[in-house]
């Protein structure tokens, strides 16, 4: 099961596709996976691509699984700021889930440097987390 997941989510799409479709196929495809496929995706999350990773993250929050909020976490340690904010963006939707240690200065840097609307949103998110 993982590695149809895997499969779909290496291919090329085009935005407005991934998000009126992909993430519909995809996240129908996490629904039918079981405990070894979630723990392979935990397992490799973050040793594919970062558009790769950023469409894994995209779609966590729309499957409830325990080990969406683990998947989130790891992404976020990447190097790709593009990755952090999507699995954060995720994170903030998981009921429950907890941002881990250091995001909140990593959000932080990252909303510093970003675009106003980048910065808003990350804005909105840090404050979510602050009141954990």
């Amino acid at each position: 099961m993982f590695s149809e997941l895997d499969d779909y989510l290496s291919l090329e799409f085009l935005p407005d596709y991934w998000y009126d479709v992909g993430t519909g196929v995809a996240s129908a495809m996490l629904i039918c996976f079981d405990n070894v496929a979630w723990d392979a995706l935990v397992e490799q999350c973050v040793s594919r691509p970062a558009a790769w990773q950023v469409r894994c993250a995209e779609i966590m929050d729309l499957v409830p699984h325990p080990a969406a909020e683990k998947i989130c976490v790891k992404l976020m340690s990447t190097d790709s700021d593009d990755v952090v904010v999507a699995g954060a963006d995720s994170l903030r939707s998981i009921p429950g889930a907890h941002f881990p240690e250091g995001a909140a200065g990593r959000l932080g840097a990252i909303s510093a440097d970003g675009s106003p609307p980048v910065s808003a949103v990350l804005a909105e998110m840090l404050a979510r987390f602050s009141e954990q």
